[in-house]
């Protein structure tokens, strides 16, 4: 029995000392880039109202995107003069294709 008693301690002891370490994954190789600058411009394209110091309102007379603002906001204006300026592409085609005939 005393055989047994000191077998056993013996196989515990023996289990209990070699603890195997868990092992760690070594991290996937990953691609390495290099970014250098360069120019960029961008764009963003917004819907707004403008208004005066004296509400006047103002109504186009054809359908089109504004390439450009005349005046500056609070500026005086007087009639006749323009204020913006649209994209003219569009009507010049028309214009174009009515004068080719």
């Amino acid at each position: 029995m005393n055989h047994f008693i000191a077998l056993s301690a013996l196989i515990v002891l023996f289990g209990c000392s070699q603890k195997q370490q868990p092992t760690i994954p070594a991290p996937p190789a990953a691609e390495v880039i290099t970014i250098e600058a360069s120019p960029a411009v961008t764009g963003h394209d917004y819907t707004a109202t403008l208004q005066g110091k004296t509400d006047v309102e103002i109504r186009p007379q054809v359908d089109g995107f504004l390439e450009n603002v005349l005046v500056d906001e609070g500026q005086y204006v007087s009639a006749g003069q323009p204020l913006f300026k649209i994209n003219d592409q569009p009507f010049r085609a028309q214009l174009n294709s009515a004068t080719a005939k």
